[in-house]
């Protein structure tokens, strides 16, 4: 009996082995993929989207006052439009802000269980460890947590927004009839 559970115990601790270290890289990989989308939407989208703005600004002055409109092919009702479109990307580059911050918050709140769970895993039965991990349990965000496994775990509010690239050579996926946004070959 005890030779079974020292084999079990270290088939047991060598699977919570290969787990800890895949969680350090996948809890890398996720939070650093979270910040690159809220730095390239702050330091890049954000910046272009105004200076849009301001320039559409400038050709709407100079097709209003200086009636360059024949001469350019801009009308000022034209570019008006395009200033409501650029507000609209504004809306949702801040739309994305929120929901990566929010993502990444419940992210790291739910790494932090993991980890606990896997350290409490692996902590030797009746050991000062398991003790001191056991009171360490109040100190997990569980409401959080929750909220990532189900939510963004498995279905980012960030997947609207963001979408792989078709990659060279290879189709198109075919899209949803529910997409009226999508592509199609008549445009």
């Amino acid at each position: 009996m005890a030779k079974g559970y020292v084999c079990g115990r270290i088939c047991i601790l060598s699977f919570v082995l290969t787990i800890s270290q895949g969680h350090k890289r996948w809890e890398k990989a996720v939070s650093s993929g979270y910040e690159n989308v809220r730095r390239l939407t702050h330091e890049c989208l954000l910046p272009a989207l105004e200076r849009c703005e301001v320039l559409l600004s400038r050709l709407i002055g100079l097709s209003k006052f200086y009636k360059l409109s024949e001469v350019l092919g801009l009308e000022t009702s034209d570019l008006t439009a395009i200033v409501e479109t650029l507000d609209c990307l504004h809306l949702l580059a801040h739309h994305i802000l929120i929901h990566a911050n929010e993502e990444l918050t419940q992210f790291s709140c739910f790494s932090r269980w993991l980890r606990h769970e896997i350290d409490m895993q692996s902590a030797e039965p009746m050991s000062q460890t398991l003790e001191e991990l056991m009171e360490k349990t109040d100190m997990v965000e569980y409401p959080q947590t929750l909220k990532y496994i189900r939510g963004a775990l498995t279905k980012s509010k960030l997947r609207n927004f963001i979408q792989q690239l078709p990659m060279m050579g290879m189709p198109r996926p075919p899209t949803t009839s529910s997409d009226k946004w999508a592509p199609t070959g008549q445009d």
